[in-house]
Parts: C-alpha cells; sequence; structure tokens
C-alpha cells in the first residue's frame, strides 16, 4: 500500500470515527476517558495521524453502539462464505484461502512475522492491514465484524 494511499485509508478511518462518537453522543474528552487513553490520541485517530489497532476499533464501536464496518468505513461483500463466525480468525481465513503465511503476508502487505503475531494474538493487527485483508478476502459485513470481535476475545 503506497503512502498516499495509507494516508487516505487512515484519513477516511479517523472521519468515520469522530462522526460515529459524535452521533453517540461523546466528546472528545469523554470518549477517550471511557476508553482509557488520551485525548491526543483520540484526536490523532480522529486527524488520520496515527492508526488504531483492531482491539481499539471493536472497543470504539461497542462504546459508540455501532458495527466496526460503520466505524471504519467499510463495506464487506454480499456474500456470506463463513456460517460460523465464532471461528473466524486470520488463520482461519488464511486457511480457507490455501495460503502459507508467507503468501499470506505478501498478499495483505505484511511481515510474514506479523502474520505469525496476529494470528498467535501475540500483537494486534494495524487498522489499515485489516481493512486491506478484508478487501482482498471479501469477507462480508457480517464476517468483518465477527473477524474484528472475535480477535480481540481470544488468539489466532
Amino acid at each position: 500500500m503506497k503512502k498516499e494511499e495509507r494516508d487516505r485509508v487512515l484519513s477516511e478511518v479517523g472521519e468515520n470515527l469522530a462522526r460515529n462518537r459524535e452521533c453517540a453522543g461523546y466528546t472528545v474528552e469523554e470518549l477517550a476517558c471511557l476508553l482509557r487513553i488520551s485525548e491526543r490520541t483520540l484526536r490523532a485517530y480522529e486527524y488520520g495521524e496515527h492508526q488504531m489497532s483492531v482491539e481499539t476499533a471493536v472497543q470504539i464501536s461497542e462504546v459508540c453502539g455501532t458495527t466496526v464496518t460503520k466505524l471504519i468505513g467499510i463495506r464487506g461483500s454480499d456474500a456470506d462464505e463463513f456460517s460460523d463466525t465464532k471461528l473466524l480468525k486470520y488463520k482461519y481465513i488464511r486457511k480457507m484461502m490455501d495460503m502459507t503465511q508467507t503468501e499470506f503476508a505478501e498478499e495483505i502487505g505484511a511481515s510474514r512475522s506479523s502474520i505469525y503475531n496476529y494470528e498467535s494474538g501475540h500483537i494486534s493487527m494495524p487498522i489499515k492491514v485489516f481493512i486491506k485483508l478484508c478487501k482482498i478476502c471479501e469477507l462480508s459485513d457480517n464476517a468483518i465484524n465477527s473477524l474484528a470481535w472475535n480477535m480481540t476475545k481470544s488468539s489466532g
């Protein structure tokens, strides 16, 4: 992903975050307090200056009473290829696509070690990588929201 595209993605995510925060009736100060993050960090997310993790996106969507897809402004595909979304995890998606960690990493623009860490739950996937994964895998809205939620509750 080129720098201009990354900047555009973060800017769009930030605008959606601000819009959802306002619709939920929170000020920056109130939402930052509820999330236990600094106001500066929340503003950086909203201005597209800093990238939140998928875990943070899930927390914000829960507090604001919305979905991850609405919060980050992506629309999933119409196909709902995953019948049991409780099993939906990064490793499961990669295996369904019949890819190795190296192939999957190359496809979504991450390192193989990052894929390993995302799958094992050692680190949270950055929102830009998450968005790219969802688009490449053509996940439905339901699958996207389930994947994000599942990844905050357990590992790979």
